[in-house]
């Protein structure tokens, strides 16, 4: 038996301009988990169980796809023994078995904290360790594989940054040029690994004084999809418009992260103190022109709404808050300076009058896929009941 677990994930720098390569984006790892559990089947069938959804499935890998929400653990499992038969491992019959933190479930919906691209993530780690083991530390072949799997289980080429996440934890991401893997398909999974792919991942750690507030917005939903095509047809209709705006928006995101970086490494507080605010500026810059482009495309990536609780976020505890992602009435984030503010910023949010907002307690982290002992597997699903 072997488990494995993934992060979930928050895009704090680089919605939409992180489609484009080589922008940068920031994207934080947080500490709630997706976990997968492989163990044996008495059969030679292939076997995916998820309580939370209460689903399953069995069978063998001759299906293109599955009309299931166990479609991603499902492309992960054939593109994994893909890769494996490819290299002469012996496979055999496997029982899959999923289990995440209620964070990534509010109410019966999604929270916008890439439970797909976490269990993607783990079932693949998951697999490669159950039938020949060490793999954890070979990330570059498991972020490859998930990338496909998630690609194939969505019916299109993303950015990746959220698979890149659950893999190698908080990072500055660039996207892969997405021809690397358009019109290809599981069976063609070894040729992917073993080609040279274009994506820059360094990690970086958010200052630790830091608190992650983070407020799920209830009653509220946004189709990621539909925003992010009306922004895409902007690109075709008005193509210089909008090269022009995600270009002025990713100049402002590397400030922010190069402001972000020279404050971690700067030793007295009044250089600190003064990149900060640079940060400040940049982020909030970035925002403001990300809000823009939601208007040249006739969608609301920020409504006026949004814009009007983040400034008083702002004046409530947060110190840099916006709409994480793709935007739209999903969420909203914030980074407080202390946990002091982060509890008065929850308690206000708690409180608005015009939307219903219910904070989730979450933290910043750095890890990305991890191997899990049975026992700490154990205490975990008891501690946060999955």
């Amino acid at each position: 038996m072997v488990i494995t677990s993934a992060p979930g994930k928050i895009l704090w720098i680089g919605g939409y301009s992180v489609l484009e390569q080589p922008n940068t984006s920031l994207v934080g790892a947080i500490n709630k988990r997706v976990y997968v559990k492989v163990k044996e089947n008495n059969s030679k069938n292939f076997k995916i169980e998820s309580k939370q959804l209460n689903e399953k499935w069995e069978g063998n890998l001759e299906n293109e796809k599955l009309d299931s929400p166990l479609n991603f653990v499902y492309q992960a499992l054939k593109c994994t023994i893909n890769f494996l038969n490819y290299n002469k491992v012996n496979t055999k019959g496997i029982v899959i078995q999923t289990y995440s933190d209620s964070a990534f479930s509010i109410e019966g919906g999604k929270s916008g904290l890439g439970s797909s691209a976490a269990v993607t993530t783990a079932t693949v780690a998951s697999i490669l360790e159950y039938f020949e083991g060490g793999y954890v530390q070979k990330k570059d072949i498991i972020h490859k594989i998930a990338q496909v799997a998630h690609s194939l289980a969505q019916g299109k080429v993303g950015s990746g940054f959220d698979v890149a996440a659950c893999t190698y934890g908080s990072c500055i991401y660039s996207r892969y040029d997405p021809k690397i893997i358009e019109n290809k398909n599981s069976s063609q999974i070894q040729e992917l690994v073993n080609s040279q792919w274009d994506y820059s991942i360094k990690p970086i750690k958010l200052p630790e004084e830091f608190r992650l507030a983070f407020g799920n917005f209830i009653l509220q939903s946004a189709k990621t999809s539909d925003m992010v095509r009306k922004v895409m047809e902007l690109k075709k209709n008005s193509n210089e418009e909008y090269k022009k705006i995600i270009s002025k928006i990713n100049l402002e995101n590397e400030k922010s992260i190069v402001f972000l970086k020279q404050y971690e490494n700067a030793s007295d507080d009044n250089t600190k103190k003064e990149y900060l605010i640079e940060f400040l500026i940049s982020f909030n810059n970035a925002r403001i022109l990300t809000k823009q482009l939601g208007i040249l495309s006739g969608t609301e990536i920020e409504s006026d709404l949004a814009t009007q609780l983040i400034e008083e976020s702002k004046k409530h505890g947060a110190f840099v808050c916006k709409l994480p992602g793709a935007g739209g009435m999903d969420s909203i984030v914030a980074l407080c300076k202390n946990e002091e503010a982060k509890n008065q910023l929850e308690e206000f949010w708690k409180k608005y009058l015009k939307l219903k907002i219910l904070p989730i307690d979450l933290e910043n982290e750095m890890d990305g896929i991890k191997l899990e002992s049975e026992a700490e597997f154990i205490i975990n699903k008891s501690r946060y009941n999955f």
